[in-house]
């Protein structure tokens, strides 16, 4: 959340936070504010609503036009709409690559649930979450937001050897346990491709 404040502050942006009681009204809310000329929008945790499902389902659309070489796309799981939008539009492209989300959070059956969902929720019946995303929860520890001395060192290592800034709760401990599956687990991308969805969130290294 802090991370988000200060990025609204950037683009002269105001902030409002609700509790569960008041999530009840937050649409009459939001209705309130744009009678009074103000632009509001209601974000969801993660932004992972059909909007954000549908940004990343244009970021496959823009994958596929760049004609970038690979075989499996891999991202951070922390909300579900990343991993969502990716594997929905591979699935509706008839399954070119193989999706994997490593989780920061929660269950690999949340995720799955969330996915589900939102299949159910663009009218796609035919298919399960199960059949088109991978899921990895063995990197989450020792907490969401919380890190091992080790992501540090990865953190550091990435942008030293590479010039890419990874933060410490989302992309850091994605990639990480990216390499640790390729180095010991490598039956699971032996001989593929790997393209790595860096979604950013920069910001988080302001609330360490």
């Amino acid at each position: 959340m802090s991370a988000d404040i200060i990025y609204t502050k950037f683009v002269k942006g105001n902030v409002f936070t609700i509790n569960e009681f008041f999530s009840l009204g937050v649409n009459v809310y939001c209705d309130c504010r744009r009678e009074t000329g103000e632009s509001s929008h209601l974000v969801c945790v993660g932004g992972s609503d059909n909007t954000g499902i549908w940004g990343y389902i244009q970021c496959f659309a823009e994958l596929r036009q760049q004609a970038v070489e690979f075989d499996d796309i891999v991202c951070v799981c922390g909300s579900g709409g990343t991993v969502s939008g990716l594997a929905i539009a591979n699935y509706l492209c008839g399954m070119p690559y193989r999706c994997h989300g490593i989780l920061v959070c929660d269950s690999n059956q949340y995720f799955h649930e969330e996915v589900n969902g939102n299949l159910e929720a663009l009218g796609v019946k035919d298919v399960r979450s199960e059949d088109i995303v991978h899921l990895h929860d063995a990197y989450k520890e020792p907490g969401y937001g919380r890190n091992l001395p080790c992501h540090f060192e990865f953190i550091s290592q990435s942008a030293v050897q590479t010039g890419v800034i990874l933060d410490n709760t989302y992309t850091g401990k994605a990639a990480y346990g990216l390499r640790d599956l390729m180095q010991n687990k490598p039956g699971v991308f032996k001989g593929r491709r790997i393209l790595f969805i860096h979604s950013g969130w920069l910001f988080s290294f302001f609330c360490i």
